[in-house]
């Protein structure tokens, strides 16, 4: 479907994720931006009455703001195949695959893509054993079926170790510097 000025367009924005705020201020600005090419635009704080929010407001397409899971995991994209509605992002078994970080590096490893070893541990184990000896080792935090903290930790202590069950744990080179990134689940 080619999309014109007379399209309705709903930005879906919020969410439950724990990335609600910032689902916020990316819809509102990408409602903004559509509205500014001159679409009808509905931004739409997305909660359980979704199904029936979408069904009233009767859209062209939907454009999806909304962050972490249900917004990235497959969730809202299969409610949105379902009621058959063209929306912006990949599609349900895509989204839900690149949610899972680990399964998403094996699928990179098993097409022969450049990807950091990696090892899944443990809050145990991360606990007991120093992943953090090596000098200018950081930690990047990240749960494996969720979005990114965006925190660089540059002591084991900092990890909240009891929070999640299990770490993806990779390394990467940037220059000198070499960086731990550490996955949730």
């Amino acid at each position: 479907m080619a999309l014109n000025n007379k399209n309705r367009v709903v930005v879906l924005k919020g969410g439950p994720s724990e990335e609600r705020a910032v689902s916020l201020v990316s819809g509102s600005q990408c409602g903004a931006a559509l509205s500014s090419a001159g679409y009808d635009v509905i931004e739409l704080d997305v909660n359980k009455d979704v199904v029936t929010n979408l069904k009233e407001l009767e859209p062209d397409v939907v454009f999806n703001a909304l962050h972490g899971r249900w917004g990235e995991d497959g969730c809202i994209q299969g409610i949105l195949e379902w009621l058959r509605i063209p929306y912006t992002h990949s599609g349900v078994m895509a989204s839900a695959m690149a949610m899972d970080k680990e399964r998403t590096k094996s699928i990179y490893r098993y097409l022969g893509l450049p990807c950091a070893k990696s090892m899944v541990i443990s809050s145990t184990q991360l606990a007991i054993k120093d992943f953090m000896s090596r000098p200018r080792h950081k930690i990047f935090n990240s749960q494996l079926s969720r979005g990114n903290d965006h925190t660089f930790r540059t002591r084991q202590s900092q990890i909240p170790i009891n929070r999640f069950g299990s770490f993806l744990i990779h390394r990467h080179r940037r220059s000198h510097n070499t960086r731990m990134r550490i996955w949730y689940s």
